[in-house]
């Protein structure tokens, strides 16, 4: 036979040559002693770094009696002279330390010459110690008679021969082009099926590259002491992993984004993964279905056998997957261990996928599962396998999907991709509702599908409940492909769907059921367990509506057909739409509360309800909080969909539910109907008004904060009821000036009480602040200004005195977040007119559009004072209004008063009279809060603390800065102090007011 040139032609030299030859050696050995019955421990207990690379303890190695070590080198010429004689001899004698072995055995990749040997074998550290050595004629006849497929991998063309079906393709080609076939084969989210009202024609066949669009989640540990994990941290973890989650919370898709990792066709912050890693993708409802007809498939056939069909390779063999998983060159990717049939089916497969680790530990392997089978029976065990649960977005991870999503979808025009991620993150934030959908992949996938398709999502949250809905019934099936090739093959055929019943039929059947579900779990506060619904009662529940129904066209239907044929329904529905989760433990639940209670509130358009009936189901469940949603759904389909009733229905039942309220003042009860506002329904003004008169009057007797119920109804009504809105701010206004509700602020309750009514206000629409500041013709007739009358002023320490001769407006309070914002939602960053040229010149090179505050949630409140703006955003906030920053003098004027007072209120310094350091709050204040600091006799607002409040004035290439602020002491807020900054400097601390002449004249508003 003639000799085959050597391995050192064919492994890199170095360090990654050596790690290479000792994984080879490593894997003979096992294949080895899995032949001829001893033990081989790679790595033995004594470690590489004690001489020993390989361990025998148990059993004994052909010709070697008793305990046999190992030791592989990377070495070859003249290895008895130099250092290379010095690494054998050094490990020699640290492995002869282990007294257990009787045989040390050093194996390098070409045979010693006699002069090598020689020396070798009298190096005898210890007289028991036996010396061998393998070389290039032992390693091939290891890889020839035990390790066939690692013998085609270095010899590809000895190796035909021998194999059958081999045709000799190099294996490290094979492995290009399997991970470049592999990365187009999982580079997209199909679109294709979905329903073409939800998306334009263009977008019909659209594909979204995943690379692009994967969002990497949280996993979060089964158990403890394990810690979350990133993504990249899971990879860099190298080990076994179980990734358990339920449907829609995007575990094949995170497979799939990693075998587009390990083919280089993806990148993923603080991983890098090896260049030589193939991933293998092995969808096991698919293997299983092959295997139906194929008994002795075993996953590296199926491998081999989706290599050709799916990825076209036609040279495709098992020997080059067995190769790639003995020397550790996969990632091993099985995605849905609950997608295999029945549990005896998961338990049998969950007994090959351990026989598989155990085959080939050196490559790690993921596993995903739904959460309700995985039983018992089929974990996998801790052991091997870290146990995690793939985490729901958060809301951070929302917004960056959506960012993502547009990115995609328009990509060539800036301003309207920033305009459509804007409305859509709204869309999505505004609802806590729609919120809590946002966090599963699969839903908030669909939310970005309607959005983009009808270029809005639905406001009302009942209408995408629908839209979701009739899209999982429709198209689930195509998205998921049965087959579950990363091509994706057709699905087979659900028995159920031979019935062939229409949509609109499974989603009355589901809704009967969603119903059932809803009553039998009335007393389960936890929304957990509100979805839970026992299998059976589930099947006696849709049997017998299916029965009712089909009498009508099929009268010859028996009870137990109707029942068998739901059976097959209930499969259908969690297997193929996704819909419904079998939780285990004969339980099931939709996938997620929401649509079990918009189906629940749906089903009365199923058979006809009359006004009474349905005035007697409102009585009865308003005020139980595990119905409100149920109604508040109800109350938007009587509303607004065919069949529900109309107003005259709506305007009946909240009449009836306001004259039950009357006699009984449930809490509860009226917090459903606020809702009910907020949720924008067209109630009629005088209810409007009656509804959101008791929420305010019992907001304000809690006593008022910008936490609870009350508050949070109230605030919700302002962000997503425009009538209701407007209600609200006439009410405040009319308490404020009739009523003695709002004493807090003037009777000085603690700051820390005065600063938290006031935010709350001011996320409510606070009566005291104009949010439009711009002047008009006349400022005396802007209530958010007071004029500066002229006259004589004392400036400076030294009491300097000046006459003006002009009067000048000042604008009441420090600017605030909620006025600033009406600049900015105008256009005011985008309008050249109204900056300067040197603040024009500043914009373009940073390329701002807003205050740098505004993402700080202890900065923003709408009453809180904008601060993070430069001066020349304040400059041009002035220019829109119409108006000016102060000079240093008029504002000095106007905080000191005639009788030039030190401080605003007088000359003497009293502790928590302004948001100084003194007072503790340690924050931004709201405006207005500390009523003994208004300047005498202007009452101008915070004319000292709070904030640092820029001057039109230019001390060199500094902005002068007047008033001092939170994080500064009483010497710093008298109003003779004056501070200096760059004009491009933004921060938490300096704020502005705005300043006119009379008269004023103010730029159209665009």
């Amino acid at each position: 036979m003639p000799s085959l040139p050597p391995l050192t032609s064919l492994i890199a030299e170095g360090a990654a040559g050596g790690h290479e030859f000792e994984r080879l050696m490593n894997q003979l050995l096992l294949c080895y002693a899995n032949r001829q019955g001893f033990m081989y421990e790679p790595n033995g207990n004594a470690g590489g770094d004690q001489g020993i690379d390989g361990l025998v303890r148990k059993g004994n190695v052909p010709g070697l009696e008793g305990p046999v070590a190992f030791q592989f080198k990377w070495l070859w010429g003249q290895v008895h002279k130099g250092s290379k004689s010095r690494q054998i001899t050094d490990s020699l004698e640290r492995a002869a330390r282990n007294r257990e072995i009787r045989h040390w055995v050093l194996v390098t990749p070409h045979e010693l010459t006699p002069a090598e040997k020689n020396w070798f074998l009298s190096q005898k550290p210890r007289m028991d110690l036996t010396l061998h050595s393998w070389g290039q004629d032992r390693i091939e006849w290891l890889l020839r008679e035990y390790c066939p497929a690692l013998f085609a991998r270095y010899y590809p063309h000895e190796a035909k021969p021998s194999l059958d079906k081999y045709d000799g393709h190099d294996f490290k080609q094979f492995a290009a082009d399997y991970r470049r076939k592999a990365a187009i084969a999982h580079q997209r989210l199909r679109t294709i099926g979905l329903p073409p009202e939800t998306l334009r024609e263009r977008d019909s066949t659209a594909e979204i590259p995943l690379r692009t669009i994967f969002v990497p989640q949280t996993f979060l540990a089964d158990e403890e002491p394990d810690p979350d994990l990133s993504l990249a941290e899971l990879l860099h973890a190298h080990r076994n992993f179980v990734l358990l989650g339920d449907p829609g919370i995007g575990k094949t898709t995170v497979l799939a984004f990693v075998a587009l990792l390990f083919c280089n066709a993806a990148e993923l912050a603080g991983f890098s993964p090896p260049s030589d890693i193939v991933p293998l993708f092995v969808p096991l409802r698919d293997y299983l279905r092959l295997r139906k007809d194929r008994t002795d498939l075993d996953f590296l056939e199926y491998l081999t056998s989706r290599a050709r069909s799916d990825l076209n390779l036609p040279h495709a063999h098992r020997a080059f997957f067995e190769a790639a998983l003995r020397m550790g060159e996969t990632i091993v990717l099985f995605d849905g261990l609950d997608e295999s049939g029945d549990d005896a089916s998961r338990v049998r497969l969950s007994t090959a996928i351990q026989t598989f680790q155990a085959d080939f530990p050196s490559c790690p392997i993921l596993v995903t599962s739904r959460i309700y089978s995985y039983t018992r029976d089929t974990r996998l065990p801790k052991t091997t396998f870290a146990h995690y649960r793939v985490g729901r977005l958060t809301p951070s991870q929302v917004d960056e999907f959506i960012e993502r999503w547009y990115t995609i979808q328009t990509p060539d025009n800036l301003r309207e991709r920033q305009e459509r991620i804007g409305f859509l993150r709204h869309a999505v934030h505004h609802s806590p509702s729609v919120q809590r959908l946002a966090g599963n992949p699969l839903l908030l996938t669909l939310m970005a599908f309607i959005h983009h398709g009808q270029r809005s999502l639905p406001q009302d949250r009942a209408e995408l409940y629908e839209q979701c809905i009739q899209m999982l019934l429709k198209t689930w099936q195509d998205a998921k492909r049965e087959g579950g090739s990363p091509t994706g093959d057709v699905a087979e055929s659900h028995p159920f769907q031979r019935l062939g019943l229409h949509v609109a039929t499974q989603k009355d059947y589901l809704a009967h059921l969603a119903m059932r579900a809803q009553e039998l779990n009335q007393a389960t506060a936890e929304d957990e367990g509100r979805g839970l619904i026992r299998r059976r009662d589930a099947l006696d529940c849709l049997a017998k509506r299916h029965f009712d129904r089909s009498r009508r066209t099929r009268p010859g239907i028996e009870p137990a057909e109707a029942r068998e044929e739901m059976e097959h329904f209930l499969g259908y529905v969690s297997e193929r739409t996704g819909l419904l989760i079998d939780k285990g433990g004969g339980q099931l639940s939709f996938i997620h509360l929401s649509f079990q209670e918009y189906l629940a509130a749906w089903v009365f358009t199923c058979s006809a309800v009359n006004e009474d009936e349905q005035c007697r189901f409102f009585l009865t469940h308003l005020g139980q909080s595990v119905w409100e949603e149920v109604l508040l759904l109800r109350l938007y389909i009587i509303l607004r969909l065919p069949g529900g009733g109309g107003d005259v229905v709506f305007d009946a039942i909240i009449r009836t539910l306001l004259a039950g309220l009357e006699q009984d003042s449930r809490a509860s009860g009226w917090l459903t109907l606020a809702r009910a506002v907020r949720d924008n329904l067209e109630i009629s003004a005088e209810d409007k008004r009656k509804i959101l008169q008791h929420a305010l009057m019992t907001w304000l007797g809690s006593p008022p904060r910008f936490h609870g119920p009350w508050f949070n109804v109230l605030e919700e009504v302002c962000l997503f009821s425009p009538t209701g809105k407007r209600e609200l701010e006439t009410l405040l206004k009319e308490y404020w000036r009739n009523q003695d509700l709002f004493q807090t602020i003037e009777k000085e309750a603690t700051v820390q009480d005065r600063h938290a009514l006031a935010v709350a206000l001011g996320r409510l629409g606070d009566p005291r602040i104009v949010l439009d500041l711009r002047l008009g013709a006349n400022p005396d007739k802007h209530a958010g200004y007071i004029r500066i009358p002229p006259g004589e002023y004392y400036l400076g320490n030294e009491r300097r005195l000046l006459t003006t001769q002009e009067p000048f407006w000042l604008s009441r309070y420090l600017v605030t977040n909620s006025q600033y914002a009406k600049f900015v939602d105008e256009g005011g960053y985008a309008r050249p007119e109204l900056w300067s040229d040197g603040g024009w010149r500043w914009l373009h090179d940073h390329p701002v559009t807003t205050a740098a505050s505004s993402s700080n949630p202890d900065l923003s409140s709408p009453s809180q004072p904008v601060v993070g703006v430069s001066w020349w955003e304040a400059d041009a906030f002035c220019r829109w209004a119409g108006g000016r920053l102060p000079t240093a003098v008029e504002w000095e004027i106007a905080a000191r008063g005639p009788n030039g007072y030190i401080y605003p209120w007088g000359d003497d310094w009293q502790n928590a009279v302004c948001n100084s350091w003194e007072s503790g709050l340690r924050c931004t204040s709201a405006v207005g809060i500390f009523p003994r600091s208004k300047s005498v006799p202007f009452e101008l607002e915070d004319m000292a603390g709070n904030v640092w409040e820029w001057c039109a004035d230019c001390d060199e290439a500094n902005r002068v800065l007047c008033g001092g602020s939170w994080t500064l002491s009483a010497e710093y807020c008298r109003s003779t102090f004056r501070a200096g900054l760059k004009p491009d400097y933004r921060n938490g601390v300096q704020g502005f007011r705005v300043a006119a002449d009379a008269p004023a004249k103010s730029l159209p508003a665009t």
